[in-house]
């Protein structure tokens, strides 16, 4: 029958399986559950342009870890709770990256003069 038979002697010694697992259940770290709400604002994931992220406004929930948000154009996009971001999204700027100065202009290469 592809089963284990059991004997007396299985039955004087607990299942330590049942044990073990809740033993795992138990010490393993729970995760924050995300959850957003309609009109929220957040950033969304831009996967069309040079920006990364683009502000947006929760307009419904698709599942468990999935939402519908407006763009600032208009625009309606589909994306999972991991390419979305809370809080008060800022547009990401061009050229604030390492080694550039808010005016878009490298730092490398320029001395100081004395």
């Amino acid at each position: 029958m592809n089963r284990r038979l059991r004997s007396r002697l299985d039955r004087l010694h607990p299942d330590l399986s049942i044990d073990r697992q809740e033993k795992i259940d138990d010490s393993a770290p729970a995760c924050k559950e995300r959850v957003l709400v309609v009109n929220q604002p957040v950033a969304v994931r831009n996967f069309a342009s040079d920006r990364k992220w683009v502000p947006a406004t929760i307009t419904e929930s698709t599942g468990p870890v999935s939402y519908k948000a407006r763009l600032s154009d208009g625009r309606i996009v589909h994306r999972h709770i991991d390419h979305i971001i809370t809080g008060h999204p800022q547009p990401e700027r061009v050229g604030n990256r390492r080694g550039a100065t808010a005016n878009g202009r490298s730092r490398v290469g320029t001395a100081k003069r004395r």
